[in-house]
C-alpha cells in the first residue's frame, strides 16, 4: 500500500468518523425538533392566535382581522431566550413579540447575535381561522 492510499484510507475513515459523530446527531436533534414543532403546530389548528416557545424554538400563530392565519417558527438566539426567560409574558402577547425581540437585540439589552448566533424563521400560510378560539 502507498502512502497516498493510506492518506487516502485515513482521510475516508475521518470522514465517516465525523458522520457518524457530529452529522448523525445534529441530523437527529433536528428532526426530532422538527416533529415536535409539526406537533405543536397541529395543535392549535382551532386556536386564532398563540406563542408557544420550546427551547430555542418559538412558534407564533396570528389570525388576521380578514380570517386568514400565518405560522411563524423561529429559532431563537441565546439573547432572546434569556430574554423570554425574563420577561415571560411576552409569550402572552403574540402579536408584538417579534418586534419586541427585535428591539431588545438592537438596544444591546441581551447579547446581540452574531453571524453564528442569529434567530432564523420560516412562514408558513394558514388558510382559515376559528375566531371563537382568540386567546
Amino acid at each position: 500500500m502507498t502512502s497516498q492510499e493510506v492518506q487516502s484510507r485515513t482521510a475516508a475513515a475521518e470522514a465517516a468518523i465525523k458522520v457518524h459523530m457530529l452529522d448523525k446527531p445534529q441530523a437527529e436533534a433536528n428532526k426530532a425538533q422538527a416533529e415536535g414543532a409539526s406537533a405543536l403546530i397541529s395543535s392549535l389548528a382551532n386556536v386564532r392566535n398563540a406563542c408557544i416557545q420550546a427551547g430555542t424554538l418559538l412558534i407564533i400563530k396570528r389570525t388576521l382581522p380578514d380570517g386568514e392565519s400565518f405560522i411563524l417558527t423561529r429559532t431563537l438566539t441565546i439573547g432572546e431566550v434569556k430574554a423570554l426567560e425574563e420577561n415571560q409574558g411576552m409569550l402572552g402577547r403574540p402579536d408584538r413579540i417579534l418586534e419586541w425581540l427585535q428591539s431588545i437585540c438592537l438596544e444591546g439589552a441581551h447579547s446581540k447575535p452574531s453571524a453564528t448566533d442569529s434567530g432564523s424563521g420560516t412562514l408558513r400560510r394558514v388558510t382559515g381561522g376559528n375566531r371563537d378560539n382568540d386567546p
